[in-house]
């Protein structure tokens, strides 16, 4: 199993926009194999999320992260993402993760 988790701040207001984009990255994502996607917002710190995308490996999700930068649909979801998080002034995190145990 392997991860990739995206953490940033979802500004106040926005949040059903942001659901929205996130409803179309993981049906882009579901249809190019990722083997799960997930959302979670912090508690006690509302519009601070992540995202946590499933995959077999570190080559699977490269093979699937090339397909969904090369579809057409994800130019679009990422620029309403971008205004949605103000993510061009403030990058999300991305972290990589093996499973261990």
């Amino acid at each position: 199993m392997f991860i990739v988790t995206y953490t940033y701040r979802v500004p106040f207001g926005r949040k059903d926009e942001y659901l929205q984009v996130q409803k179309g990255a993981k049906a882009l994502y579901a249809k190019y194999g990722c083997t799960g996607y997930e959302v979670y917002e912090e508690i006690g710190t509302a519009g601070h999320c992540m995202e946590v995308i499933y995959f077999e490996s570190d080559e699977h999700y490269q093979k699937v992260r090339q397909q969904v930068d090369a579809d057409p649909q994800i130019n679009a979801l990422w620029e309403k993402f971008c205004e949605v998080t103000h993510t061009k002034d403030s990058p999300p995190l991305i972290k990589k993760f093996n499973r261990i145990l």
